[in-house]
């Protein structure tokens, strides 16, 4: 807030001091001192007029249209009225009485009314120049007074009392109260819950502590409140909003009070708003502001919100206590006084003059200096000031104010200045204005100016009178180019009332309502709009926009486009609405505002749309209170502040849109809508992102299509997914017709009737034809058709029959197909689709006329016909219309057999069944046929047709009683294990004695107790148990394993008491004297499903032979162990065992021994023993020597004969033999050092003696002869580490790792030439095991049949070598108890030394 001037004491006299705002103009300020005169001021602070009274001022008051003040003094009894206009005193009234005390202006400026100390009243018509003086009116001197309207007074008088009268001084109402009144004022109460009750009352204050309310409508029942004391004197009161009421009190305190009936007296607010004193409160309504001042300071407060100070005045430069406050009734100005005598006059609010061209933005910051700035060159933030780009110091102090693209013109009345802007826009940014004489050109128009136009070179100012006067801005224009036009011309007689000038238009429209577009260059009327009132505002489009928008005199906002006169009402638009802002920066989309005073609307126009032009609303904004906006750019909107500065607002529908909230949106399909329409399209393509809800694409994609948008709408559909509909706007993408291509888009959205629409006014008929059709809306199809396709009338004439028929409206049906048939001749088909046609017409024409009940000539017509497809059909019509016999005929012609003996069955026509039963398989039909043959009596046929209809009990029935083959009978019933037919055929043969048929048929009877009577009485137990296998009942079990106990049969017993679950029991069936090897193993399977520490014990002692002295052989040992999961125990087991079976010379049982340990603890990833696995290998190495003699591979065979008999000692039975051959092979591919070798190992005594005589002397000879060259042996890498290693040696001396052999050669592996057996998992050489595949199919380790494409080459050994490498390292021969030293074979049968039974830790692991 600003201070404009001051007035001190020295100048109006110490003292209290009145001040009054000039109503409704504001321009001027009457002071009024204790010097006995009237000072009259501008705003600007200069003195206008003043006026000597000859005694104290009782009176000061403006009229309500500002142009008189009304004077009075209480010594003269001079009334001296001041004109405003004149600047000088209009007239003095005497009034004859010489103690004037109060004077106050009528509500509308019409009459005065004087009041004086002796109780007089003197009223004053001003229209009439009329005095009326009322005498004796109050007994003292009336001190205050109000208006109600113009005709009805009210005066308060120090005799303590109020009077109410009419203009001609008769008193309506008078009332004594019980203090001197003050602060008289009329006002209405509105009930809240009857807003339509207004009562009419008359307020003031009573000895400055009580509130009088006096109600017009009931005089006699007034209002009196009473505030707190430690509130104070009231010393001012407003009301507002016709229910509240403010109070200031002296102590600093100010309430709001409500005045509603149900509410009165009620305290709404409080505050303390000043510590010491209140000394005034006033309240605004234009600018929705209350002032109060006390402690040296003004505070102003929102009326909207009175929780906070808006505003603090302070004044500083004054020690005397402020006395009151004057607002002037815009709110520009508010005047202060201290009791002292002095008054300050501060600018509180600026008049909202602002202007635009384009982004520049030039606005009043001052009374007269203007600011511009460039609002495109600004950062948008809520409510942010932006700091200013260029001052402009003016030469007036303006009302209307225009900025264009060159000038800025400011102007007062019909005096206008304008400023070139060219040497404005070089300054800095910066650079502070300075005082120097700005360049102007001055023009004076022809009447006082209304609104004022510029463009590039002209200026065009609307006058009051109605005239638009355009001229050129620059005087020195030379006369060709000087233009100086008027509007309208003398013989018109319509006014202009508003104007627009553009780059090459000017627009003005009338109060006849025509809209004239004049072009500019040669000011040709090139286009004329009639509406149908008068129009009041234009707002056309910046720059190359050709649109404008018009408000006419109903407040009806229109879009129109003069290009072809399109005119589009905007829809709800206020009738508060003050003004429209196209989006100066609008790229993509056509967007604009309506403001009122609380309110911002945004609308989108779309020329473009499926319904022609359309107008829609966007959104509203919130507009702060005291905005005016003057500029929207890119959906920020501009707006002026009160106090001269400019505050920037987002509307709502442009707001930046948060990733986050987006991805938390359900459904997006808004935001969606509001970014296409604003045109954001790089914001919107973001969105996809982060919110994929396809309901709300879909949408916009139709909203695109609306808008004949077809390229957004296919970009949406493909991210989404709707291939079809992409692939259907490719197809219509490049059509140019609007109407084919809305007809098109109308069709893809389902607005059927708008796309025929569409399709006719296209005068395309065929497309609307096809439309129809698609839809299958037959009639209008056929009314299309008929009009413009009669080719197609029967082709639609047979598709609406057949729909017609499948819906059963049989009759219209048989229309349309006569119809079809009708028009056949005029179709465009070749001779074979017509006779397709045709052939399918009289198919409907029959089948409709059965279904319309005229059979007999529907069988007539279907004499001739061979068609199998509508026989059946049109059999099924009879059959449902209960032509039974009609309908099985055309089954029977339709080769429908099944169906045809059905309904042949129901017309009970049995001889038509029997001639096509050979065709018939539904064992229902044979069901019904073999009851009826039955009951005729003819069993033989009866029981086949039971037979095919599978109804075996029937059958076996009727064997039974009346047939003798009773092999058929129960081949029968235990195919089908009926349990009917298996208890009859138990009877028969109880009958005949045969006991174990009896239990078996018993059993399928589920006669399972019979059974076991029938089984235990005839010794049939055994054949009961084999037939009961696993169905057997717990109870039933125990009885058939007592059953063989008492028998002795302790095997069967054993079996049954397992099956039972009594393990114990069956354990001690199987440890009987004299068990045989099927007992132990049942033994064993019993222990490992038992899982019974106890039972373990009693079967090892078992084994052991304390029981019965006798010790059982060693491999049920290795079972158990199996059994239990003791798989260490097993293992040294598997070994003892193996070595025996290898001592014994049984090498293949060693190797399957060992095979079988090691493939088991494979299995359960346990570890594998050292032992077991080199075992394994000589073993294997053994047995592979005569498949590879077999296969030729001689020097394979040696070495594997080498490696062999490097480990004789565990060949004791055949080390002769095999040290022969061992000579032999080595000599025989050249491995002559070897062969020497072995051959003097072999002629060592322990061998000589078993040496086969033919080889003997080829031995000596080689002996007596040596000759030790040898073949060196090739090497490959280790797998390893890849270090060269002899083929047949499994340890390299670089890495010092075991290296697995090859199944097929048994030399060591190699990484490139790996695979593995895929049955038991050992690893072979890919080449030699897929030609050993390709000649034995068989697997030299585990004799598993393998194809040879069942192998491949390993992808990654060295995984399998890491995995096997760490197992081997982890197991260790004390992992199981004992050292695996050489036993010779005299001790071999001696194991119990190495097999001690820790019977305290055997755990059962599962």
């Amino acid at each position: 807030m600003k201070k404009v001037f001051s007035i001190d004491s020295s100048t109006i006299g110490a003292g209290k001091c009145k001040v009054k705002w000039q109503k409704r103009e504001g321009q001027y300020i009457a002071i009024n001192g204790k010097n006995n005169s009237v000072l009259i001021y501008n705003k600007s602070g200069e003195m206008v007029d003043k006026i000597v009274l000859e005694g104290k001022c009782t009176g000061l008051d403006w009229s309500p249209d500002g142009e008189l003040l009304a004077i009075t003094d209480q010594v003269t009894g001079v009334i001296t009225l001041w004109d405003a206009n004149n600047k000088k005193i209009y007239i003095q009234l005497d009034t004859t009485w010489n103690d004037l005390s109060f004077c106050q202006w009528s509500k509308k400026g019409k009459r005065l009314a004087v009041g004086t100390k002796k109780g007089n009243l003197f009223i004053y018509d001003r229209k009439a120049s009329k005095k009326v003086p009322i005498l004796g009116k109050h007994t003292k001197s009336i001190i205050c007074g109000c208006w109600q309207d113009d005709n009805i007074i009210a005066c308060g008088a120090e005799d303590n009392s109020f009077s109410i009268s009419d203009l001609k001084g008769t008193t309506l109402y008078e009332r004594t109260l019980k203090g001197k009144p003050s602060l008289m004022k009329f006002a209405s109460m509105v009930d809240q819950n009857n807003p339509e009750n207004k009562n009419q009352v008359l307020s003031m204050v009573l000895n400055h502590r009580y509130f009088y309310i006096h109600n017009m409508d009931n005089p006699e029942d007034p209002l009196e409140l009473v505030f707190q004391e430690e509130y104070g004197n009231i010393v001012a009161y407003e009301w507002f909003n016709e229910n509240h009421i403010f109070f200031g009190f002296s102590n600093g305190n100010f309430i709001v009070m409500s005045t509603d009936p149900n509410y009165i007296g009620q305290e709404l607010y409080h505050q303390k708003s000043h510590n010491d004193y209140l000394s005034n409160l006033i309240v605004n309504y234009s600018i929705n502001k209350v002032a109060t001042c006390g402690d040296d300071m003004i505070k102003i407060y929102e009326l909207s919100d009175l929780k906070e100070t808006c505003e603090t005045i302070t004044v500083d430069d004054d020690t005397g206590k402020l006395y009151s406050l004057e607002w002037s009734e815009d709110g520009q100005f508010l005047a202060v006084t201290t009791k002292h005598g002095n008054a300050y006059v501060y600018l509180y609010k600026l008049p909202f003059l602002g202007s635009t061209y384009g982004t520049t933005l030039a606005y009043l910051t001052s009374l007269q200096e203007v600011t511009l700035i460039d609002q495109s060159k600004t950062t948008m933030a809520a409510n942010d000031q932006i700091p200013p780009s260029i001052k402009i110091k003016v030469d007036i102090e303006p009302s209307i104010l225009v900025v264009g693209e060159r000038h800025l013109a400011v102007g007062v009345n019909n005096q206008v200045l304008f400023y070139p802007l060219i040497k404005k826009n070089n300054r800095n940014d910066n650079e502070e204005p300075n005082n120097e004489e700005n360049d102007y050109i001055q023009y004076e128009y022809l009447a006082p100016i209304k609104r004022l136009l510029l463009n590039r070179t002209l200026a065009a100012g609307l006058l009051t009178n109605g005239k638009l006067q355009i001229h050129n801005i620059d005087n020195s224009k030379s006369k060709s180019n000087k233009v100086q036009k008027l509007f309208p011309n003398n013989t018109d007689t319509f006014l202009i009332m508003c104007a627009a000038l553009t780059p090459n238009f000017c627009i003005f429209g009338t109060n006849t309502g025509v809209i004239y577009h004049y072009d500019i260059e040669n000011w040709n009327l090139v286009n004329t709009i009639k509406h149908k009132t008068g129009i009041k505002e234009l707002y056309p489009q910046f720059k190359g926009g050709i649109k404008f928008i018009f408000i006419d005199d109903l407040n009806d906002g229109y879009i129109c486009n003069p290009v072809n006169n399109t005119i589009i009402q905007i829809p709800g638009i206020s009738t508060q609405t003050i003004g429209i802002l196209w989006d100066v920066e609008c790229k993509n989309s056509c967007t604009f505002v309506s403001y009122d005073n609380e309110n911002l609307t945004t609308y989108i126009f779309t020329e473009s749309h499926i319904k022609g032009s359309q107008c829609t609303i966007m959104g509203t904004t919130k507009l702060s209170y005291g905005l005016r906006p003057i500029l929207l750019n890119a959906g920020v909107v501009s707006s002026q502040t009160h106090n001269g500065k400019i505050c920037m607002t987002q509307l709502s529908t442009h707001l930046d849109i948060k990733e986050e909230s987006i991805g938390k949106e359900k459904n997006i399909s808004k935001i969606l809508q509001l970014l296409y329409s604003l045109g954001r399209f790089d914001e919107l393509w973001k969105v996809f992102d982060f919110n994929k809800d396809i309901e709300s694409w879909r949408n916009l994609a139709e909203k695109a299509l609306i808008n004949l948008d077809i390229r957004t709408a296919k970009r949406i559909y493909r991210l989404v997914g709707d291939a079809d509909k992409v692939i259907f706007l490719n197809k219509i993408e490049g059509v140019e017709d609007k109407n084919s291509l809305c007809g098109q888009i109308s069709m893809l959205l389902g607005e059927y009737d708008n796309a025929q629409e569409f399709f006719l006014r296209n005068s395309d008929g065929i497309a609307a034809l096809n439309l129809r059709r698609g839809l299958r809306q037959w009639d209008q199809a056929l009314s299309l058709a008929s009009t413009f396709a009669q080719n197609e009338v029967s082709i639609i004439a047979k598709e609406y029959a057949l729909e017609l028929e499948f819906n059963g409206d049989y009759y219209q049906a048989l229309s349309m197909y006569n119809k079809a048939l009708t028009f056949v001749n005029y179709i465009n088909m070749t001779d074979e689709e017509k006779s397709k046609h045709i052939t399918l017409c009289n198919a409907g024409l029959i089948r409709t006329t059965l279904q319309n009940g005229e059979i007999s000539k529907g069988m007539k017509m279907l004499r001739s016909i061979q068609n199998k497809e509508l026989l059946q059909e049109c059999a099924g019509i009879l059959e449902n219309l209960k032509q039974y016999n009609e309908a099985g005929l055309l089954y029977e012609r339709s080769e429908k057999y099944e169906k045809a003996a059905i309904i042949f069955l129901k017309a009970k026509k049995y001889s038509n069944v029997a001639s096509i039963l050979p065709h018939i398989t539904s064992p229902k039909i044979f069901l019904q046929y073999a009851k009826i043959k039955e009951a005729e009596g003819e069993y033989t046929e009866a029981i086949e047709a039971y037979e095919k209809a599978q109804d075996y009990e029937n059958v076996v029935r009727l064997i039974l009683e009346h047939s003798s083959n009773i092999d058929k009978a129960v081949e029968i019933v235990r195919k089908t294990r009926s349990r009917e037919s298996a208890r009859l055929i138990s009877k028969f043969f109880q009958k005949i004695n045969d006991y174990k048929s009896v239990i078996e048929f018993c059993l399928i009877a589920d006669m399972k107790e019979d059974a076991f009577e029938i089984a235990q009485q005839h010794n049939e137990m055994e054949h009961l148990a084999k037939l009961l296998k696993e169905d057997a009942s717990q109870d039933m079990l125990l009885n058939i394993a007592s059953y063989f106990e008492n028998q002795n049969q302790y095997l069967y017993a054993g079996k049954y008491y397992i099956q039972c679950g009594d393990y114990t029991k069956a354990l001690k069936m199987f440890m009987q004297p004299n068990a045989d090897s099927d007992s132990y193993d049942m033994a064993i399977e019993c222990i490992g499903l038992a899982k019974n520490d106890t039972l373990i014990h009693m079967f090892i002692d078992y084994l052991m032979g304390e029981t019965d002295g006798i010790r059982k052989d060693t491999k049920y040992f290795f079972k158990l162990w199996m059994s239990i999961g003791k798989y260490s125990e097993a293992a040294r087991t598997a070994i003892i065992i193996a070595r025996e079976e290898q001592n014994l010379g049984n090498y293949r049982a060693t190797h399957d021994i060992l095979l079988e340990i090691y493939l088991m603890l494979t299995k359960i990833n346990s570890k594998i023993p050292n032992e077991i696995e080199k075992m394994l290998m000589i073993i294997h190495s053994y047995i592979l020597i005569k498949l590879l003699l077999k296969l030729g591979e001689h020097m394979m065979a040696a070495r594997m004969l080498i490696r062999v008999s490097n480990n004789i000692s565990k060949f004791p039975a055949h080390a002769a033999h095999i040290l022969t051959s061992t000579v032999v092979e080595c000599h025989r591919v050249g491995l002559r050092k070897q062969s020497f070798e072995y051959a003097t190992i072999l002629i060592r005594p322990e061998y000589k003696q078993k040496l086969d005589t033919k080889y003997r002397r080829k031995i000596e000879a080689v002996i007596r002869r040596p000759d030790k060259s040898e073949i060196e042996e090739p090497r490959s890498p280790c797998p390893f580490c890849g270090t060269p290693v002899l083929e047949t040696t499994l340890d390299c001396v670089e890495c010092k790792n075991h290296i697995p052999y090859c199944i097929v050669t048994g030399q060591h592996m190699v990484l490139d030439n790996w695979t593995n057996c895929p049955n038991c998992k050992f690893p072979a050489l890919y080449t030699q095991f897929k030609a050993l595949l390709q000649r034995t199919q068989t697997c030299p380790m585990c004799s598993h049949h393998i194809e040879p494409d069942a192998i491949e080459l390993c992808n990654n050994p060295l995984e399998l070598l890491k995995e096997k490498n760490e197992n081997e390292g982890t197991f260790k021969d004390t992992d199981m108890g004992f050292s695996f030293a050489e036993t010779s074979s005299s001790n071999s049968n001696s194991y119990t030394s190495i097999l001690p039974v820790n019977r305290n830790n055997i755990n059962i692991t599962i």
